[in-house]
């Protein structure tokens, strides 16, 4: 959104009005006042309407005034949303003159595009590094502020020293193998100032790729690279899947599915949970 806004006000810097309404805490009819109203130094205007199809949003009253001023050559609305309703974007696109989707990115295309941005910044990544990022899932913006970390850390990007975060490795291998010492790397981790939340979603994505090892160990055929995963990641979840009854991962994967109910509806933390599966 901010590079379209940056491209359009590039080419109409000296003739251009820019307001943002925000759909979901200010109420249709300001998006129309500001349509219909004219400016004394500028002769295009730019609306910038966030969060049309967020919950709190009037989409249909919003889209109808969109429409009634389809065609209008001065005045440029750029609707933005992370809404996923089918019926309000089928309706959106009706009327909007073009439309694109961002899908969240995930497997090799989220791999390429982290190594773009590490060469933007003149990092080699390494299996520590990559483990680091891995605790992020495809959050862009923590991805991108945690490669910064690395800048700053430049002997270890340098050498390819390991990340102080090495540990993120002991506790995807112990938590399955060693209650003890899954727990004591655990205690650790927590004491360091790691997010909860982070090596909850860590844990559950490594259940979930140990789970696709085992299968792959199991049928003696290579676990694919279209999901993503570094070669030396690949190497060390097949053998530690090795390691691990097939029974076990399930019901690991099940318990991890219950207390992800708990955590969303407040009953629990993530560290309350984890700390509860390696006593339990």
């Amino acid at each position: 959104m901010r590079e379209i806004v940056q491209e359009y006000r590039k080419k109409n810097e000296e003739n251009l009005s820019l307001y943002y309404f925000d759909a979901t805490g200010e109420s249709p009819e300001i998006l129309d006042k500001i349509l219909v109203s004219g400016s004394l130094f500028h002769s295009k205007k730019m609306i910038v309407a966030k969060n049309v199809l967020d919950s709190g949003a009037d989409a249909d009253k919003l889209l109808e005034i969109v429409a009634k001023y389809k065609g209008e050559k001065n005045s440029t609305i750029l609707m933005w949303s992370e809404g996923t309703d089918k019926n309000k974007i089928d309706k959106i696109k009706k009327i909007a003159d073009r439309s694109q989707e961002f899908r969240p990115l995930a497997g090799v295309k989220l791999r390429e595009w982290l190594k773009e941005e590490a060469k933007k910044r003149g990092l080699n990544l390494f299996p520590a590094h990559w483990a680091r990022l891995d605790l992020l899932g495809n959050d862009l913006w923590a991805l991108e502020n945690e490669l910064d970390k690395f800048v700053v850390a430049d002997d270890m990007a340098v050498k390819g020293e390991e990340y102080s975060s090495k540990n993120v490795f002991d506790l995807g291998d112990s938590f399955f193998i060693s209650k003890k010492t899954g727990l004591r790397v655990l205690s650790e981790l927590l004491e360091k100032g790691e997010d909860d939340f982070n090596l909850f979603a860590y844990l559950v994505n490594h259940n979930r790729r140990l789970l696709m090892a085992k299968d792959c160990v199991s049928k003696g055929v290579a676990l694919s690279p279209a999901y993503g995963l570094h070669p030396f990641v690949v190497k060390k979840t097949c053998s530690l899947a090795k390691s691990i009854s097939l029974n076990h991962l399930l019901s690991g994967y099940n318990r991890f599915l219950e207390e992800d109910v708990k955590i969303k509806t407040g009953l629990t933390r993530p560290k309350n949970s984890l700390m509860e599966m390696l006593l339990g």
